[in-house]
C-alpha cells in the first residue's frame, strides 16, 4: 500500500486515515489494515482514483487487469486482486441466485408493460424461457436432496458427502411410478429429463412415502451391532444418533411433522400459484396469453414458497466458513455463510465429533430441519462436486488385506 501511496501521495493516505489513531501513518495504516474488511479496504484506498488502480496494476505486475466500467465488474475486480494476494475468495454455485436474478427479469418487464403487443409478448417468452429453466433446476435439486438426505444411510453409505447428481438417482429410485391419487404414475427421471409438473408433484409424493415408511414396521430399519460404532452405549459423553439405516426413523417426532408439513405445503402453492398453466399459455401460439396481473400474482406465490425453501433448507445451499469466535474457556463457535449472507454456527467441542461429521474447512450443506438428538446441533454434508477425479479415488483409501 505504502508503494500506491509513497512520495506526493503519502499526504492523501494519510487524509484518508485521520480517524485510525496511530502516532503516524504507518502504525494507523497497519491498524486499518488490520481491522478493516478486506474489500473495502480495496475499494477505498485502490479504487478511489484512476492513478491508485493503475499504480496497484503495476504493482501487481502478473494478470490481465482491466478498470471497471460497472459495479458488477467492481466487485469482480475486487476479489481479483484479493485472490492475487492470497485470500481464499467464496465461489458459491450460481444457480440459486440466477433463479432470482431471472424471476425479477422476468416481473420487471411485465410490471413496467400495462397492454401485451405482439413484441412484448416475444419480450416476456424470451425471459420466461430461462426462468423456467431456473425453477425447474431449483425444484429438482431441493427435491433430490430432500429425498436423499431424508431416506439415506449417512453413517455408513453416504459418509454425510451429497453429489447432488447421485441425489436425483436416489430421488428417482424412491418417487418414480409412485402413484398419487387417482393421477397418473409420478415420471422422475435420474439423468434429470423431469417436467415441472412432475417435480411439483414430487413433494407430496416424496411425504406420502415418508409416512408409510413411519406407520410401517420398522425394525428391519434398525442398524445391527455389527454397524454401531464401537463407543455406542459405552460412554455418555459421545452419542450416536443414527440407530436406523434410515434417517427418517432418527428425527424427532416434532421435526419428522414440520418436514411433512412443509413438503405438502411447497405442492399446494405451486398448485394455487397455476405456474404450469402460465408457462403453457406462454409458450404456445394461442388466443389465451396470460395477462399482467395472472403473470405477476403467479411470479409473486412462486417467489414466496422458493423463499421458504431457502429459508428452511429444503432447497441446497452451500455454506463456505466466514469465521471463528474463541471464548475464554476454548469453546468454538464456528460461522458459514451462503450465497445471500445467511449465516449458521456450529459450536465445539461436539458430543456428536466421533460420527465423523463433515470437517469445517469442507464447502457444507445444511439441514437444519434434522437436529442431531436432543440438541440445536443441524444436521450437514459436505458437498462433492462430481468429476473423472472423485469417481476415480470414490472408494479410497481401503484398508489393507491382512495375509496369513
Amino acid at each position: 500500500m505504502t508503494q500506491i501511496y509513497s512520495g506526493k501521495n503519502l499526504h492523501q493516505l494519510e487524509w484518508k486515515l485521520q480517524n485510525v489513531s496511530g502516532v503516524d501513518v504507518y502504525e494507523r495504516l497497519h491498524r486499518y489494515i488490520c481491522s478493516e474488511e478486506p474489500k473495502n479496504i480495496i475499494r477505498n484506498l485502490i479504487l478511489d482514483t484512476e492513478q491508485h488502480l493503475n499504480s496497484a496494476f503495476n504493482n501487481l505486475r502478473y494478470g490481465l487487469f482491466v478498470p471497471p466500467s460497472s459495479l458488477e465488474d467492481e466487485d469482480f475486480l475486487i476479489e481479483k486482486i484479493l485472490w492475487k494476494l492470497g485470500f481464499d475468495i467464496p465461489a458459491y454455485p450460481q444457480y440459486q441466485r440466477l433463479f432470482w436474478t431471472r424471476l425479477q427479469r422476468l416481473v420487471d418487464f411485465v410490471k413496467s408493460s400495462s397492454t401485451f403487443d405482439e413484441n412484448t409478448k416475444e419480450i416476456i417468452r424470451s425471459n420466461s424461457v430461462n426462468f423456467f429453466v431456473s425453477l425447474e433446476e431449483i425444484l429438482e435439486y431441493s427435491l433430490s436432496f430432500s429425498t436423499w438426505a431424508l431416506l439415506s444411510d449417512h453413517f455408513l453409505d453416504t459418509k454425510f458427502r451429497c453429489d447432488l447428481n447421485k441425489a436425483r438417482q436416489v430421488m428417482a429410485s424412491f418417487l418414480n411410478g409412485r402413484q398419487f391419487g387417482s393421477n397418473e404414475p409420478l415420471k422422475l427421471d435420474p439423468d434429470g429429463k423431469n417436467t415441472l409438473y412432475s417435480l411439483i408433484q414430487g413433494f407430496v409424493i416424496l411425504s406420502d412415502l415418508c409416512i408409510e415408511l413411519i406407520n410401517d414396521n420398522n425394525k428391519k430399519y434398525i442398524r445391527n451391532k455389527k454397524e454401531q460404532p464401537g463407543y455406542f452405549g459405552r460412554t455418555t459423553l459421545n452419542t450416536f444418533p443414527f440407530i436406523h439405516k434410515m434417517l427418517i426413523f432418527d428425527i424427532p417426532k416434532n421435526d419428522f411433522e414440520r418436514i411433512i408439513e412443509l413438503l405438502n405445503e411447497i405442492t399446494h402453492q405451486l398448485e394455487i400459484s397455476n405456474i404450469c398453466s402460465i408457462r403453457n399459455r406462454l409458450e404456445h401460439k394461442s388466443t389465451d396469453f396470460p395477462g399482467q396481473k395472472d403473470i405477476l400474482s403467479s411470479c409473486d406465490v412462486v417467489s414466496s414458497i422458493i423463499q421458504k425453501m431457502e429459508e428452511f433448507f429444503i432447497t441446497p445451499s452451500v455454506h463456505l466458513y466466514s469465521g471463528l469466535i474463541l471464548d475464554q474457556f476454548r469453546r468454538r463457535t464456528l460461522i458459514f455463510k451462503n450465497y445471500a449472507g445467511k449465516e449458521i454456527r456450529l459450536t465445539f467441542p461436539s458430543e456428536f465429533e466421533p460420527c465423523e461429521l463433515p470437517s469445517s474447512h469442507a464447502p457444507l450443506l445444511f439441514f437444519p430441519l434434522v437436529r442431531l438428538g436432543n440438541t440445536s446441533d443441524p444436521l450437514r454434508f459436505q458437498i462433492i462436486e462430481p468429476s473423472d477425479y472423485v469417481n476415480t479415488w470414490e472408494s479410497y483409501p481401503k484398508r489393507r488385506i491382512k495375509r496369513n
